[in-house]
């Protein structure tokens, strides 16, 4: 009779005196558990890698409105400027426009007198306005865009008209200058120093816009020592009447006929009311002044103590009898008048060493600019739509442009062949001249 024994140790049953191992159970269930958590951490990295993109493509998309908001913002502006005659009397430094809406976003534009000329991020030799024609132009155009951000910036350098002749006339008909009564006009150069001795010359010239016969007229004794410019189409040969005097030079045709300055006057905010100093005081000024009528009595000095002093004149400017009006070296004083501009008997308005475009007058108005007996003027001065009559021995040293010019009895102008040259250039612009721009580095 046979036994069978079933003994049970660790879970083995002894089956025919061998071993037998029961089946592993959960192994496949963790398997499969491990590999959906693994495409769940590859399904979700996916998802936030999609996200991420998606973030990325959106900010590179406003970045790249916002940029185009700013451009379009600073291109409106250089349009701006470069269209509008006024500018410089409009505009104040900084703001300009403020959060502009654009193409969904928005852009704010500001104006500053100057440029950076080190790459400092400063803008250096800038003025607290805009009263410097010459002087560049820094825009900068910010935008926003859905929290993109994004700014341009851009440099309008002017292309300044200048003077290139020492005498301008205006004038179309008629006689534009006259040299009666033993009047002078030559030249000299102030790069080498004072008038007289070898330092006088007979390159003067004169340009004037008068097709008519005897458009210049030298009478009675006088002197003119230069060329004359007739408007293209003139006869040269009939343009200057000479009579009793001396003309040592030639005549000839000019290649365009001349055009008035564009002449913006800045805004220096409110009046004072008029100024006046009176007789025998000596003064400085080293700051700009917009008053109604200023005047300088008998016998005062201003000195002129800092480089680009403006004066604006809303009615009459004066300077009395044995006045003066001094710019020192380094020193510039540009005056705008749009009432009577006189200088009177025995006035000295002068320049301390060359450069004589420091000191520059402007007659705004159509009355005649007075230069009367015995007095100077060394600088540049000019009257588009007004005749400049000196009289009774005035002296004039520079440049001068003016609708017609009369030099009376012993009046004598020297030009200038510093400004004649353009070496010592006159600038005459304003908005709505030619710039050239530098658009600067974008952020």
């Amino acid at each position: 009779m046979s036994k069978r024994q079933n003994n049970t140790t660790g879970g083995n049953f002894l089956r025919h005196g061998r071993k037998v191992r029961r089946p592993a159970r959960g192994v496949a269930l963790l398997l499969v558990m491990i590999a959906i958590g693994i495409a769940m951490v590859i399904a979700f990295s996916f998802l936030a890698v999609q996200a991420t993109a998606t973030d990325i493509s959106r900010n590179i998309v406003n970045a790249a409105q916002a940029r185009a908001i700013a451009e379009s913002g600073l291109s409106m502006a250089i349009s701006y400027v470069k269209n509008n005659t006024t500018w410089r009397g409009v505009r104040p430094q900084n703001a300009w426009v403020s959060t502009q809406a654009l193409g969904g976003g928005s852009f704010t534009v500001s104006g500053n007198d100057g440029a950076d000329t080190n790459g400092d991020g400063a803008i250096d030799n800038g003025n607290t306005n805009f009263n410097d024609a010459s002087h560049p132009l820094t825009l900068t155009s910010m935008a926003t865009y859905k929290g993109a951000k994004y700014t341009v910036k851009a440099v309008m350098y002017p292309s300044a008209s200048t003077i290139k002749v020492g005498m301008s006339v205006l004038g179309t008909s008629g006689q534009t200058l006259t040299l009666s009564n033993g009047a002078l006009l030559d030249s000299y150069d102030s790069g080498l120093g004072n008038y007289g001795g070898s330092n006088v010359g007979s390159a003067a010239q004169i340009t004037t816009n008068s097709p008519s016969a005897g458009t210049v007229s030298v009478t009675g004794g006088s002197r003119l020592a230069g060329t004359v410019y007739a408007p293209p189409g003139a006869d040269p040969t009939q343009t200057v009447s000479v009579v009793w005097c001396t003309y040592t030079g030639t005549t000839q045709n000019q290649t365009a006929m001349v055009s008035a300055p564009t002449i913006s006057v800045p805004d220096l905010g409110a009046s004072i009311g008029n100024k006046t100093y009176p007789g025998g005081v000596q003064g400085t000024l080293g700051a700009n002044m917009h008053c109604n009528n200023f005047t300088l009595g008998n016998g005062v000095t201003l000195t002129i103590t800092a480089p680009n002093v403006v004066i604006v004149s809303e009615g009459n400017f004066s300077v009395g009898g044995g006045s003066v009006i001094s710019v020192q070296s380094g020193a510039s004083l540009k005056v705008y008048c749009k009432g009577a501009l006189t200088i009177d008997t025995g006035a000295d308005n002068k320049v301390a060493g060359d450069n004589l475009s420091r000191l520059t007058f402007y007659n705004l108005s159509t009355t005649a600019v007075n230069l009367t007996g015995g007095g100077t003027f060394q600088g540049v001065l000019i009257s588009p739509n007004a005749n400049v009559a000196a009289t009774n021995g005035f002296r004039l040293f520079g440049a001068v442009i003016s609708k017609s010019i009369t030099l009376g009895g012993g009046c004598a102008f020297h030009q200038d062949l510093r400004i004649t040259s353009g070496t010592d250039s006159v600038s005459v612009a304003g908005a709505g001249s030619s710039y050239r721009i530098k658009w600067l580095a974008n952020w």
